[in-house]
């Protein structure tokens, strides 16, 4: 009975927006039958436990609606992120995320699930500190959750580099195979995925920077020794293998527009972005040109040095010709070239040689070739 009620669920999946991306992250979950309320969710052990009688008593669309909200809760990784907060509290914060995201998918939810759309768009910190605020705790009723069929849900599970590194890898290849199927779900309006993905990347810390190193870890063939950790990959929080001798990346590329339309405090965080890149990936040889309608700057940073010493001049236009002219040279091509601009500039053919584009405050641009992914120069509120 059960069984095919979840099949009917998942079935029901198909006609939601962006239908690919949460069915992959559920069937990374199982199901239990199990002696709780409702439902809970145990992300350490990747099961949903449900209570039979009250699962088979919702109507197809609000079982579906059931299954994703745990879903992405684990995509989320809600139950990563609880630390020392009040549980309680803490619950009812990551429903109102979950279920403004289900409604914005068109989902169907069941009576006196807590979705205050104030909170649609925002992180569970942000909605925790709110209801933790005292001057919000009078609006805010402490009991919302107790009666919801979807809540106090989560079970918290123990951060460890490697559960988090899954998570992230999961979660990034969940996201690829949405962006494949062209982010739409049968039925659904023509929707592209990138505004939940960044809604993830927000809340989970998948900032550019992890996007970015997942890719080029996939990108990088070659064996892995596992007689020794990478201990920069652990620093981020990634429990991997270090990287043989013969597959090392022989020399990564980075290219900084420095037109009129980027700000002195733009230049130096993509240059902090440089250092980070550099420490994480340790390549044989590290260049960076700044640009405008022309190379301005050219710096080359072997494995033993420091980025240090650059001195970026902005103004003028923007032009990435002379850009893919230096880099096709067969001595200064690289293995990959990422370019950090606000795209406001003609895109050349493509090379031969992967580009990944680091679309400055653009979250809606995207490449017509290589990967994309959005870098952030100012604070988020």
């Amino acid at each position: 009975m059960i069984q095919q009620k979840v099949n009917r669920a998942r079935l029901l999946l198909l006609k939601k927006k962006h239908f690919t991306f949460i069915s992959s992250m559920l069937y990374k979950l199982n199901y239990q039958v199990a002696q709780v309320p409702t439902m809970a969710y145990d992300g350490s052990k990747n099961m949903i436990y449900l209570n039979e009688m009250w699962f088979l008593g919702l109507s197809d669309e609000e079982a579906c609606s059931a299954l994703a909200h745990e879903a992405l809760h684990y995509a989320l990784q809600h139950d990563l992120r609880q630390g020392n907060r009040d549980p309680k509290t803490y619950n009812n914060a990551a429903d109102h995320v979950v279920n403004n995201i289900l409604m914005d998918c068109g989902f169907t939810l069941p009576d006196n699930v807590p979705v205050d759309r104030r909170f649609q768009n925002k992180t569970v910190e942000y909605v925790y500190n709110w209801m933790m605020d005292e001057e919000n705790q009078d609006s805010d009723d402490d009991d919302s959750n107790d009666n919801s069929p979807f809540g106090n849900d989560i079970m918290p599970s123990p951060v460890t580099p490697q559960l988090q590194s899954q998570r992230n890898r999961e979660t990034l290849a969940a996201n690829q195979t949405e962006e494949q199927m062209g982010g739409k779900g049968i039925g659904s309006e023509s929707s592209a995925f990138e505004s939940l993905f960044e809604k993830i990347k927000m809340e989970t810390g998948l900032d550019w920077k992890t996007v970015l190193i997942e890719f080029l870890n996939e990108m990088t063939k070659g064996d892995k020794s596992w007689a020794r950790l990478d201990r920069r990959m652990l620093s981020l929080g990634y429990y991997m293998p270090d990287q043989m001798e013969d597959n090392r990346i022989k020399r990564i590329a980075v290219a900084v527009d420095v037109s009129g339309s980027v700000s002195h405090s733009d230049i130096k965080q993509f240059l902090a972005e440089c250092n980070q890149i550099k420490n994480t990936l340790n390549p044989e040889v590290m260049d960076i040109v700044s640009f405008d309608t022309e190379i301005t700057g050219v710096w080359s940073f072997d494995e033993d040095t420091p980025i240090q010493d650059v001195e970026m001049q902005i103004g003028g236009g923007t032009s990435l010709t002379p850009v893919w002219r230096y880099f096709e040279k067969d001595e200064n091509k690289p293995e990959f070239l990422v370019v950090m601009s606000d795209m406001y500039v003609g895109i050349p053919d493509e090379p031969d040689y992967t580009v990944i584009w680091g679309a400055v405050n653009r979250p809606d641009w995207k490449g017509e070739y290589g990967k994309t992914v959005y870098i952030s120069t100012s604070e988020e509120e």
